[in-house]
């Protein structure tokens, strides 16, 4: 019984992963709730989104793009993930193709996240993009944007 109750206490993060300093600074966040005390685990999400814009497949077959989005996808969820494991923050990393808000939503269902978080966009403090998709799309796992 012990174990089942530490393991309700441990908050499951799903992060979204990209080259910005916005997902840097999300990484920062998990440190300082773990440094705070909080016992979490990090489930993070690289999401390659379809290139089917000409003047790239005119030189690069979809195949070749693919391949070049999953190598980065690769070295981005590497870094995060040894800058939280350094941390003694337990991760997990995804690579996902697809519609960013859609993916996001079924991985945190997926991996029974707690909170699925997100990097702020606003513009005259209303949600922007991703955020505004997250937002009107139902699910049960909340959406905290930082």
């Amino acid at each position: 019984m012990s174990d089942l109750a530490s393991e309700a206490s441990i908050r499951r993060l799903l992060f979204l992963i990209d080259a910005s300093d916005r997902s840097r600074q999300l990484l920062d966040h998990a440190q300082a709730l773990q440094s705070a005390g909080q016992a979490l685990e990090v489930v993070l999400l690289y999401v390659i989104e379809p290139v089917r814009c000409w003047e790239v497949l005119k030189f690069r077959s979809e195949a070749e793009v693919a391949q070049h989005f999953a190598e980065r996808a690769g070295i981005f969820l590497q870094l995060a993930a040894a800058r939280l494991q350094a941390a003694g923050i337990p991760c997990r990393g995804y690579c996902r193709t697809g519609d960013p808000a859609t993916l996001l939503r079924a991985l945190a269902e997926e991996q029974q996240c707690t909170a699925l978080v997100i990097p702020r966009q606003t513009c005259l403090g209303l949600p922007l993009g991703l955020q505004r998709r997250l937002q009107r799309r139902p699910g049960t796992v909340p959406v905290l944007a930082l």
